[in-house]
């Protein structure tokens, strides 16, 4: 296995070197319609005041790093003097001079621009800024034929990232693209000034390479202005963007891994991929060795591919998983998604959590899924692959490869009112093996050979329907419908290959809709509004002729007949609220409460009294299901309350048979509160299911954190999971600590300590014990 390993990294680097190849090509093969502005050299204009760059909104930002005057823009000038030297080619500014060039500007008291020595000179309240940049200094002298400036008594804020990079310094020279020399400088990503930053490094000399390391001489570390470690000779990160090199080293404990440690690989292959290699060691499992590969050809083709290996010593034998993830559009509206899974083992899950999040699930699922979207049709064609993972084997689960989706929407005939849709479904079903348990069932059935229960088959379903909504004045809605439903066997190991169902069916739904408004004159809130939604729905099918013939795949090969009435009450809060970015009105619920229940027609011709009822099923009232769902805010003080609910009443046992209900509250500090209760009665009406679930966080004096999330069952009498711990905030958002506690039971006992560390612009850290 692990040569197998071995060459599979091989592979793996033969296809990294393919799509780079794929994307030069790519890239070769694309036109550069961007317009630019017309080249015209800075020396041959001489600008009056308050003049404007030429088509501005047609160039593109000028960032610190390419330098701070671009010589080959045309750039505006402004000041209280304003003179100009035809001789020397020289430009001066005196009092409040203003430069401007396309998105950037330049202030300070004196500027001055020799375009003979390619020099400029400014002093006195100099200040620089552009989208990505800023800087304040006494005095800059710039070197328009190269990148070579120098900066004296100045500030440095780069903006990359959603993060700001500060750097200050007594003299500042930039030698390259985006290299600086800093004598008696700072460094910090905190947004609050040097002087009462979280943290800050001060060197008396600094080599800073945006996007790489600073290089530090006689550092010294400070937390809150407090020194706290110094250095004679460091190297710091100083990055904006990714960049090849080590991640920092995971750490921990666990009691099935014993002690664990690993050093993660960070490499960055091109602009349009990277990757990470991991290298872990568990003391009692042995070395696991991984890799993430992630790539992104263009903006409509991207992917991410993982895989991991270990020689499990616990386990005694070789263990993996593969993990492939891809979107891309091919053409147009057509677009090709994968998500492809693997593993070694069903308990590989379990061991490795962090590898594959599929912890508490029952099955792995793979799709690739061809798509393509029209008007008024769409296609789908997938193919499903599943892993059974509470089975060692997985030569008994059906997989559906391919499997063809074929819709048509609504649209209407001529000019009748009346309109006609359809869906059309073929899956391929096969697996390997049979299961004995099957094999009984068909036995009993006088089936000698396999006849319900089929290694392959395949099915077709066609439901073509026609509808009519009318519309009465807008004050009742009535929408009669009526189709076919008809399904195609091909079954390869049964003497009838072939096997047909169909039956019609039908049905029709009328609504109306009460409603009224109120204005409110609150900020930002223009009005409320009520509506009220009763309505009743009916659906015949009869029982489907020829069904008890028709292989089992899964429940839609066994339908039952139907004649219901469903009736339903809708209540409805909604909101107007104007959106300040957009300027315009937004309509929003707020509040749906949803009453229904349904009767069943069939069984009204049974008496009540008949000895052959053995349950509820057999009453013709379902169960009355109230459905509950909102979201909004209270005041200024609380951002979001957020309600879900369903529960479902046995008006004949006067039990409730399910409930699932959730709520949760947050404030505008951030802090949170919910709970979660689930609760489901089986067949027998014996409870399987009861689970109680909590989660809270709540910040104390804004920069500490307690947060806790616990799920308890009522059944088994004791916490199915538990989370406790706290978050260290900075102040300044420059830094975050985070502990926490988690314990879970199933699918087995695991207890582990995690430690998460992120200091912004500097280094993130995890660790779980």
């Amino acid at each position: 296995m692990r040569r197998l390993f071995a060459s599979f990294v091989a592979l793996f680097c033969i296809i990294t070197f393919a799509f780079d190849l794929i994307y030069a090509q790519e890239q070769s093969g694309t036109e550069n319609n961007t317009p630019t502005i017309e080249q015209i050299p800075i020396s041959a204009l001489v600008p009056p005041p308050g003049r404007q760059p030429k088509n501005p909104d047609e160039t593109q930002p000028v960032p610190m790093s390419e330098g701070f005057i671009k010589p080959d823009i045309p750039i505006a000038i402004t000041a209280n003097e304003v003179y100009y030297d035809q001789d020397r080619n020289v430009y001066t500014g005196i009092g409040n001079v203003v430069l401007t060039q396309v998105d950037a500007q330049l202030t300070a008291d004196f500027v001055q621009l020799d375009y003979s020595a390619q020099l400029a000179v400014a002093q006195g309240r100099v200040e620089y800024k552009n989208p990505e940049t800023a800087m304040q200094a006494n005095a800059v002298t710039i070197r328009l034929d190269s990148k070579d400036s120098v900066v004296v008594n100045g500030k440095l804020v780069v903006t990359a990232n959603e993060h700001h990079y500060y750097f200050t310094g007594s003299y500042m020279r930039k030698i390259e693209l985006n290299r600086y020399i800093i004598y008696d400088g700072t460094y910090t990503t905190c947004d609050c000034g040097t002087e009462d930053a979280d943290w800050m490094i001060r060197a008396d000399e600094l080599d800073i390479t945006l996007d790489g390391y600073a290089v530090g001489k006689r550092a010294t570390f400070y937390s809150y202005g407090m020194p706290v470690a110094f250095v004679p000779y460091g190297v710091f990160p100083s990055k904006v963007t990714r960049q090849s090199g080590i991640l920092p080293p995971k750490f921990g404990w666990s009691s099935d891994d014993g002690y664990h440690f690993g050093i993660p690989v960070y490499w960055a292959i091109s602009d349009h991929s990277d990757a990470t290699l991991y290298t872990d060691y568990y003391t009692f499992r042995g070395l696991k060795e991984g890799v993430e590969y992630r790539y992104a050809v263009n903006k409509d083709w991207k992917g991410e591919f993982n895989a991991d290996y270990i020689e499990d010593r616990v386990y005694k034998g070789s263990r993996w998983d593969i993990v492939f993830q891809q979107q891309q559009r091919l053409w147009r509206n057509l677009y090709l998604r994968a998500f492809l899974t693997g593993v070694s083992d069903r308990l590989y899950p379990v061991d490795f959590t962090s590898d594959i999040n599929m912890r508490f699930d029952r099955y792995i699922r793979s799709d690739v899924i061809l798509n393509n979207l029209w008007e008024d049709y769409d296609l789908n064609v997938d193919a499903q692959l599943y892993r059974d993972l509470s089975q060692d084997n997985n030569a008994y689960t059906w997989q559906r490869a391919p499997q063809i989706w074929f819709n048509g929407l609504g649209q209407n005939i001529a000019n009748l009112p009346l309109a006609w849709r359809i869906s059309t479904e073929a899956t391929n079903f096969s697996r390997l093996k049979i299961s004995k348990q099957e094999q009984e069932l068909d036995e009993a059935a006088d089936h000698i050979k396999p006849y319900y229960y089929l290694p392959e088959g395949r099915r077709v379903r066609i439901i073509p329907e026609l509808f009519a909504p009318l519309n009465a004045n807008h004050y009742l809605v009535f929408t009669p419908f009526c189709g076919l439903d008809q399904t195609i066997y091909q079954l390869p190991n049964r003497e009838d290959q072939w096997h047909e169902r169909f039956f019609p069916y039908g049905g029709a739904e009328l609504y109306t809709r009460l409603e009224r408004s109120w204005p409110l004159y609150y900020p930002l809130t223009k009005g409320i509004k009520h509506t009220i939604e009763p309505g009743v729905s009916y659906g015949y099918r009869p029982q489907p002729e020829l069904q008890g013939e028709s292989p089992v795949f899964n429940s839609e090969d066994r339908l039952h007949q139907q004649n219901n009435l469903v009736y339903w009450l809708s209540n409805r809060l909604w909101t107007k609220k104007i959106d300040p970015k957009l300027q315009q009105n937004q309509v929003l619920k707020i509040l749906d409460l949803k009453i229904s229940q349904a009767y069943n027609i069939d069984q009204t011709l049974r008496s009540i009294n008949d000895p052959k009822k053995e349950n509820n099923r057999d009453h013709p009232l379902s169960d009355i299901r109230a459905e509950i769902e909102g979201s909004f805010n209270i005041g200024s003080y609380i951002s979001q309350v957020l309600i879900r609910g369903k529960t479902d009443y046995n008006i004949y046992d006067g039990k409730v048979d399910q409930v699932g209900f959730l709520s949760a509250i947050q404030d505008k500090y951030q802090d949170q509160l919910g709970l979660e209760y689930r609760y489901h009665l089986n067949e027998e009406s014996i409870p399987d299911i009861q689970n109680l679930s909590g989660f809270a966080r709540y910040t104390l004096e804004y920069f500490l954190a307690l947060f806790a999330v616990s799920r308890y069952s009522f059944l088994e009498h004791y916490f199915i999971e538990q989370i406790y711990g706290m978050e260290l905030i900075s102040l300044q958002n420059c830094y975050t600590i985070r502990f926490q506690f988690v314990k879970v039971e199933i699918p087995r006992q695991d207890t582990s300590f995690q430690l998460f560390l992120d200091l912004t612009g500097l280094v993130k850290l995890n660790s779980g014990w």
